[in-house]
């Protein structure tokens, strides 16, 4: 029985046909083929789940739980095409989980090696674990090509001989799921694809063929035979292939086997001792066998090993009946030069079977140390983290500084970058502020150690001046850079949320480094408390608001009572209801516990005191459920205040700004160094404005947003999210345009989450490049709410190939917005006709997928179907149909976008996206291109719903003879307006689209 994905998902259906294609591969029957296409293994028992999400993603958490699922559910192999985006040395969570269950049960763990080739030291997280049969994959040709994309070993830091084996991973033709397009389409059932995916079921059948002929075997057995039976490619390394391409027949032929057959002598030096390691080989017949060993050695490179390099403690063994004999293989470094190495053991038994031993072994310089001092900036040892990183070989790791504040790091000699955040904490261990370090360029030379100094007293603070008053919100600082482009690259980012202070220290780049680039990224808002005695001086308090607490709007004015350290004992008998409670911060306490105490107990509000230093940087969380506003105070200013109440009665006056009516976009990329003088202004000559509308629908829960700068070349990108409070605001919000660095484009990404409690659901702003001095006006979740385009999508016509990139999630009133939903109650369906007849149809979008069409012109239908019964918690849009017809035939040079008419509303609605009821109004509509451009529009038809879509009736359209058309509609006096459109143009094109509920009236 195999185990391929978890059921961890409500919609069990593969919507993106990877997981179907990698089923296929291991036990598809071939029915739809004629047996053709028939999998590895036909009759293998199939325990089907679902881990990854449509996209093809996942937590490590879910994935884990997925492994345990499998174990648990007593599958004898569990097939994992999935791995990390970047190379692991074995000790990340996925592979310890994959070593941890394969130590406590009989399963074998199959995982793919990555897709990350043909670069050394590329596999992934979990096939760097050292108990899984790591797969590589190789072509179809006689010669059986390693694949480009590949992953090879070694391990990185350990230098761990992977991949164990290889099978087929170029062009493998299975199923294809239903309405899915992934891959290449060979007709309606099948589908080929290439990687390292593809490869890997091909060896977990082939183990659970081995299974099926010796259910006593356990999972490490079927490993070894699997990967001692396999065959070898001359032309690669113990590291390429492992042992070699797998070969079933010959592993249901094997009697002794190697365990490992795979052994891994990790890596030595020239001035070190030869490196030892034994494997056993394995009798499990009634007789015994004698074994005659042959062993040849070669680097990676394929030259023959120098004599000797390689030596095994004997050439000929007996292995007895049911027992093993011990073999001792030696790697002597002092030999050869610098370079991956393999051996080949080749076994011969009496009987001439062959069993293969493939041993990998390294030889680098000797590991020099590099020591790293990390001072605060009160001069004690620094906390943090830290990321070092080789430049020529593109391994890193991330480590953090001991309590010594001395890191001490052994490296291979070369060139190296290494980042560093430096925190200066409290005696409670919450960071006072952050630094960042970064030495662009460490030459470490062979037998010379070095030992660097970073002291975050030499920094400097990074300030941003802005318009009018504000303060961090958000922010994230952090370095990029690449000796060149034939070298790996690093981008180091750190992300923090308040009012913190940061901190760098200056460096500029060596001239051979070159790409280095500091960036600096934060949100600004209006303070979001100002706070002064009630007395007749009026002196200020400056408190600092707990990150994600409830937020005061307006003013209140409340009575302090210090409640001590808000123990049961602190708040027995005394009345804080409606009063704020004035906390000294217990550093044995969690400050969320200390003001969730107080709040059960009545008090309106709550200031947490710091027992030692400034003021500090708290937050709660959701489950907290905190409902008062808190904040917190440094402890001079505490103590003043505990004075105050000591003394008698003592009254605060509080004004909260709950949502800023501005908001700050700042960015800075400085390329070169990281600036003696950190100091920028936002102002009206290097940013843009745009006066922002967010419309909020009755029952809508906490929103939220965020935004973030990127370079011209940058697609990936990660930020913080900002919550706004119940009101969602209308604000003025600023983006730089670029002023402080020398690229010619700065894009930014917008994303605005409706409901901060269910992040799958969030509204999407295309990239957007402003100018100096640019003022635009911005709705956000407007209606009509329908699938969007042209600006985020794509539909062009490239010879006989149809490429779409058409979202039908629904967008919002403005062009460049849509939306993206994945939680389960959001659903859609597409389809694509040609002359009339189906070509293909799927769930969620049409994302970048490409069909074949005919070679003659016909007319074409895309169509869009979307439902959402609470989307984003209101009733607008509930469900939607849209189709586009058009006709196409092949360019006559290059590509040419397809004839797509988009509608465009524009609807004078409130903030809650509703009309005036019970009178007669009109909206303005029109339409543009897949270009962009104005149609030549012939007519167009409205038909309007007031019962939800039961009945319909025309509606009057004013042609304004500006592209624009006039809508009229009378409102009933409550309830919702549904529309249904129809346009077309001189070139045959038509545009359909019905929006259930497309606005309230009230």
């Amino acid at each position: 029985m195999l185990m391929l994905k978890m059921l961890s998902l409500k919609d069990y259906v593969d919507h993106h046909g990877h997981g179907t294609h990698v089923a296929s591969t291991v036990a598809g029957s071939g029915a739809a083929s004629g047996g053709k296409y028939k999998g590895v293994a036909p009759g293998a028992k199939l325990l089907i789940g679902k881990v990854l999400s449509n996209a093809g993603s996942g937590s490590t958490s879910s994935i884990i739980e997925a492994m345990q699922w499998a174990v648990q559910e007593k599958a004898d192999v569990v097939s994992m095409s999935l791995g990390s985006d970047e190379p692991s040395d074995g000790t990340d969570p996925l592979s310890q989980a994959v070593n941890n269950l394969s130590d406590t049960s009989n399963t074998l763990f199959v995982i793919a090696a990555g897709n990350a080739g043909p670069d050394k030291r590329t596999i992934a997280a979990p096939g760097a674990a050292e108990k899984a049969l790591t797969v590589g994959a190789v072509d179809k040709s006689a010669n059986e090509f390693l694949a480009n994309f590949s992953s090879r070993g070694p391990v990185i830091n350990n230098f761990r001989a992977k991949p164990e084996i290889t099978a087929p991973g170029v062009a493998i033709v299975a199923a294809r799921a239903a309405g899915t397009t992934m891959g290449t389409a060979v007709d309606n059932y099948y589908t080929s694809a290439n990687g390292i995916s593809m490869a890997t079921p091909h060896v977990s059948g082939a183990a659970a063929i081995l299974k099926q002929r010796h259910p006593d075997w356990s999972g490490d057995h079927i490993k070894q035979v699997l990967t001692g039976t396999a065959v070898a490619n001359t032309r690669y390394s113990a590291n390429q292939q492992g042992g070699g391409r797998v070969d079933i027949t010959k592993a249901l032929e094997a009697n002794v086997y190697s365990s490992p057959a795979v052994v891994s002598m990790g890596a030595g030096f020239v001035d070190t001792k030869p490196i030892e390691k034994t494997y056993n080989y394995v009798n499990p017949t009634d007789s015994d066998m004698t074994l005659n060993l042959v062993m040849t050695a070669k680097n990676e490179n394929q030259t023959a090993a120098p004599a000797g390099m390689f030596t095994l403690s004997k050439s000929v063994v007996t292995v007895p009946a049911h027992g093993n004999s011990e073999m001792k293989v030696t790697f002597d470094t002092s030999l050869g030069t610098i370079a991956d190495y393999q051996a080949v053991v080749k076994a011969t038994s009496s009987d001439g079977k062959i069993i293969n031993t493939t041993i990998g072994g390294t030889k680098t310089e000797p590991l020099v140390d590099l020591v790293i001092n990390e001072i605060d900036r009160n001069g004690k040892p620094a906390g943090g983290d830290m990321l070092w990183f080789n430049h020529d070989t593109g391994v890193g790791k991330q480590v953090y500084p001991n309590s010594s504040g001395k890191t001490r790091l052994s490296l291979q000699p070369g060139r190296y970058a290494v980042i560093s955040t430096l925190n200066t904490n409290d005696e409670a261990g919450i960071p006072q502020n952050y630094t960042l370090v970064s030495v662009p360029l460490i030459e470490l030379k062979s037998k010379e150690n070095q030992e660097i100094t970073f002291d975050a007293r030499l920094a400097k603070e990074v300030k941003v001046t802005t318009p009018k008053e504000s303060e961090k919100h958000s922010w994230k600082m952090g370095v990029r850079e690449r000796l060149d482009t034939n070298h790996f690259g690093v981008d180091y980012m750190r992300n923090f949320n308040g009012e913190t202070p940061a901190y760098v220290l200056p460096v500029k780049a060596p001239n051979n480094v070159g790409l280095f680039e500091f960036n600096f990224h934060s949100r600004n808002y209006a303070p979001a408390i100002e706070a002064s005695y009630d007395d007749n001086k009026n002196e200020s308090i400056p408190l600092l608001p707990v990150h994600f607490a409830p937020k005061l709007d307006g003013d209140k004015t409340l009575q302090e009572v210090n409640v001590g350290e808000a123990l049961p004992a602190d708040l027995s008998g005394i009345d804080i209801h409606g009063k704020l409670a004035v906390i000294t911060r217990d550093s044995k306490q969690n400050p969320r516990d200390q003001i969730k105490a107080v709040m059960g107990a009545g008090a309106a509000g709550v200031i947490v005191v710091n027992n030692n230093g400034e003021r500090v940087n708290l937050g709660v969380f959701t489950i907290d459920n905190v409902v008062i506003p808190a904040y917190t105070l440094g402890q001079s200013d505490g103590e003043v205040l505990f004075n105050r109440i000591a003394n008698g009665p003592t009254w605060i006056k509080l004004h909260g700004i709950a949502n800023s009516p501005y908001v700050y976009n700042y960015a800075s990329m400085i390329n070169g160094e990281i600036p003696d003088n950190p100091v920028d202004a936002v102002t009206e000559e290097n940013s843009a404005v745009v006066n922002a509308h967010y419309r909020r629908p009755n029952g809508w829960l906490k929103s939220g947003d965020w935004a973030v700068a990127l370079r011209k070349d940058e697609g990936g990108y990660f930020a913080l999210l900002d919550k706004f409070e119940e009101k969602t605001p209308d604000r003025e919000e600023w983006y730089s345009t670029g002023n402080k660095t020398d690229m010619k484009i700065m894009r930014w990404a917008h994303q605005y989450y409706p409901d901060v409690t269910d992040i799958t659901r969030n509204m999407k702003d295309t990239y957007r490049i402003y100018s100096p001095g640019d003022k635009k006006e911005e709705t956000w979740m407007g209606a009509a709410n329908a699938p969007t385009g042209p600006e985020n999508t794509w539909a062009y016509r490239e010879g006989d190939t149809l490429n779409l990139n058409i979202t039908n999630d629904n967008g919002d009133s403005e062009p460049g917005h849509w939306s993206w939903f994945g939680n389960g109650k959001d659903l859609s369906t597409w389809g694509l006709y040609q002359d009339g007849k189906l070509l293909a149809k799927g769930p969620d979008t049409t994302y970048q997928r490409k069909y074949p069409v005919s070679t003659e012109p016909a007319t074409y239908k895309i169509t869009a179907d979307t439902s959402h019964p609470e989307w984003f918690g209101f009733s607008l849009a509930t469900t939607t149909s849209t189709a586009w017809t058009f006709k196409s035939q092949r360019p006559t040079d290059g590509q040419e976008n397809l004839a797509l008419l988009w509608p465009r509303y524009n609807i004078g609605l409130d903030n809650e996206n509703q009309a005036k009821g019970g009178i007669t109004d009109h909206f303005d509509l029109s339409f543009v291109t897949q270009s962009g451009s104005t149609p030549d529009i012939q007519g167009v038809e409205v038909e309007v719903s007031t019962d939800d879509g039961n009945t319909w009736s025309k509606t009057k359209v004013d042609n304004r003879k500006d592209g624009n058309y006039k809508v009229w509609v009378k409102n009933p006096d409550t309830g919702y307006v549904s529309l249904r459109i129809k346009a077309w143009d001189a070139n045959g094109s038509q545009i359909e689209q019905t929006i259930i509920k497309t606005y309230a009236v009230r």
